[in-house]
């Protein structure tokens, strides 16, 4: 509990508790099954049969709603006056908006395989770039666990994977992915949010012709140097939002000085392009 970016001032929390709470937020899919069992006789009871199969209707990865009941199957085991110890997985989101997908669950790729042919029949685009940066949760799941893998492997075998799926679509296409979970000087590394594992070691598991997009401004010496001695090719992902181009012309500087640097990027989040045209002639005047 806290103020974030709290500069001045006084705050007072009071009864604050930490307590269990209901099923909120429940996952179904296969690695993520809901448990039910006898708190006393240690008993497992079958879901759909004992009890009635659960799911959250207002599942939304918020913490703003009651979850779904036990209701319970008549001619099942639970009986009245049990106390029961249900195990259950939920989802949460990381800044109220982000949700991470299970790299270790098949039906993800299923999707991918899908999707992919179509973005070449509608898009044809000659460049893809993986939104694969920031990978806040992880290695938790039975999916997870049951590879007996490294998350860093875990990481770079979904990375793997997308990249076969979009060259069997289109074997000429350039794949670009940001360079954060691929970084030992970013988020490449134990004990990152609430990742179960570690990301260490997750560069050795990528293909090597992925482009790599660095943003990190303070370490981006580091992070070029780090992916053009591993062979990647590089590039800087700039500008992001200030009122002067001094980001980008620290980014050229570095890209100058980098084997394997294949270009910039103007990286705005707030759709400010107020200084698109400046920064296209900062680039051009290097060139």
């Amino acid at each position: 509990m806290g103020a974030r970016r709290g500069a001045a001032g006084r705050v007072w929390i009071d009864g604050l508790r930490v307590e269990e709470v209901g099923l909120t937020n429940v996952l179904r899919r296969p690695g993520t099954p809901v448990r039910v069992r006898n708190e006393k006789t240690g008993v497992e009871f079958a879901e759909g049969k004992d009890f009635v199969s659960i799911a959250d209707p207002n599942l939304n990865f918020r913490w703003n709603h009651d979850g779904p009941h036990i209701q319970l199957l008549p001619g099942g085991r639970i009986r009245p006056g049990d106390r029961l110890r249900v195990g259950y997985f939920h989802g949460t989101t990381i800044y109220r908006d982000q949700v991470v997908v299970c790299m270790s669950e098949p039906k993800l790729y299923e999707i991918w395989e899908k999707q992919i042919p179509l973005i070449e029949k509608h898009v044809r685009p000659s460049k893809y770039f993986l939104s694969m940066d920031e990978v806040r949760i992880g290695g938790h799941c039975e999916a997870c666990r049951k590879r007996n893998m490294s998350m860093a492997r875990i990481l770079g075998e979904c990375l793997t994977r997308q990249v076969q799926m979009i060259r069997k679509a289109n074997p000429k296409a350039e794949v670009f992915v940001w360079s954060d979970m691929l970084d030992p000087n970013h988020n490449a590394r134990p004990n990152y949010y609430m990742v179960d594992g570690d990301f260490t070691g997750s560069w050795e598991y990528a293909p090597r012709d992925l482009r790599i997009v660095c943003w990190y401004f303070d370490k981006r010496r580091p992070s070029l140097d780090h992916f053009s001695k591993l062979g990647f090719q590089t590039v800087g992902g700039a500008y992001y939002d200030a009122d002067d181009l001094s980001n980008p012309q620290g980014w050229l500087e570095a890209l100058d000085a980098t084997p394997g640097a294949i270009g910039i990027m103007y990286t705005t989040w707030e759709n400010k392009y107020g200084l698109l045209a400046d920064f296209g002639g900062l680039v051009r005047r290097r060139q």
